[in-house]
């Protein structure tokens, strides 16, 4: 229970998101495949090509969904080996809300000739960058939403 002190935080980073970007805020439909389910969602939705982006309270902590495919749980384990602090995931969480507001995400996904396509998803912030790149390989993979090429999403505009 220790992570959902994270709640009050998202509460605060969106809010913060609507009054500083031109953004419509509206409550979301989200998969269940959150851990501890999922107890709230909301998506918001930039004027003109930013991101899209979901924030999820679970009951566990809250998520992240961005773009065609990217995801993050804060914590992303929570078990007692990794010991995530809430106060770090929380600078975290308002880093990485930052970045995809401000353009930092970029998608691509490659075709190859012989094996499955590869993607990559790429986020920049202040603290950094983070990626993961690999195969297709399941179906069901949300990855397979990222349209084949490169995809580096605008910044949000700005009030």
């Amino acid at each position: 229970m220790r992570y959902l002190s994270l709640h009050p935080v998202a509460d605060l980073l969106v809010s913060r998101l609507v009054s500083r970007f031109r953004v419509e805020a509206e409550p979301a439909e989200v998969e269940g495949r959150w851990r501890s389910g999922v107890e709230r969602a909301t998506r918001l939705v930039p004027e003109g090509d930013g991101t899209p982006v979901t924030v999820i309270w679970t009951g566990f902590g809250v998520a992240v969904e961005a773009g065609h495919a990217y995801d993050r749980g804060f914590p992303v384990c929570g078990c007692d080996a990794c010991d995530e602090d809430p106060d770090h995931l929380a600078q975290e969480l308002e880093e990485t809300l930052d970045a995809l507001a401000t353009g930092g995400l970029t998608e691509e996904r490659r075709s190859r000739r012989f094996g499955p396509d590869e993607a990559s998803i790429e986020l920049r912030s202040s603290a950094g960058s983070s990626s993961s790149t690999g195969p297709l390989l399941e179906p069901d993979d949300p990855r397979h939403a990222i349209p084949a090429g490169t995809t580096t999403w605008p910044p949000w505009p700005y009030r």
